[in-house]
């Protein structure tokens, strides 16, 4: 079996690395993308086109948070909209076009390519491990993600978590009381009050939100 292909099995990826290691060159590199059989889908990551072209956005996005944390390591933890495609919370309406990190090691908060890196206080209590990877609670991933949402979006999220027991409701308005203060959280009040494990998919939430205003 293609090397490769085993660790796009446990991964999504391969590295320009590991492709030296296994003694191909550069210009095999560049030949194998040419030809349509590898994409490079950031700096010195691959993936095999067959795979990637079937992903969706979710998915991708999933691979691309890999990729980074490979790139990173410890010094940050997946989180916003990266920690609740992570934690399987429905990530409908969030941009997924740039994986999200929270640096926990003081390192500045900046956009670098594909990577937007946060310096908010991150604490030992917010920060679980899903696949021997650091991720932020879900209840925190998912009122950051909403915090630069729409409440229409908020809400979808915030019930598919609820709906799969990735927090209580009382552990989002815990966390929500505990963010309030910090910047564009506060509009998600009437939201955080509605969420309700109860909605059974991304249209109920959406007709939930609607309903309230008639």
């Amino acid at each position: 079996m293609d090397p490769f292909r085993v660790l796009t099995a446990e991964r999504g990826f391969f590295t320009r690395q590991e492709i030296l290691n296994a003694g191909c060159s550069d210009r095999d590199i560049a030949r194998m993308v040419r030809e349509g059989v590898w994409v490079r889908f950031r700096r010195g990551y691959y993936a095999f086109r067959d795979e990637w072209s079937v992903l969706d956005e979710v998915g991708r996005h999933a691979v691309r948070s890999n990729a980074v944390l490979h790139s990173l390591g410890d010094a940050v933890a997946l989180s916003h909209q990266s920690g609740v495609v992570r934690h399987g919370i429905d990530a409908w309406g969030l941009d997924l076009r740039r994986v999200h990190v929270t640096r926990l090691d003081g390192g500045a908060g900046r956009v670098e390519g594909d990577v937007v890196h946060h310096e908010g206080l991150a604490v030992d209590d917010d920060v679980v491990e899903i696949g021997g990877q650091r991720v932020l609670r879900a209840e925190r991933c998912v009122l950051e993600a909403a915090s630069r949402a729409t409440n229409e979006i908020a809400l979808v999220i915030f019930d598919s978590g609820l709906r799969l027991d990735s927090y209580t409701a009382d552990a989002l308005r815990a966390q929500f009381e505990l963010m309030a203060h910090w910047p564009f959280v506060r509009h998600l009040h009437i939201p955080v009050r509605m969420a309700d494990g109860r909605a059974g998919s991304v249209g109920e939430s959406r007709g939930r939100w609607w309903f309230y205003f008639l």
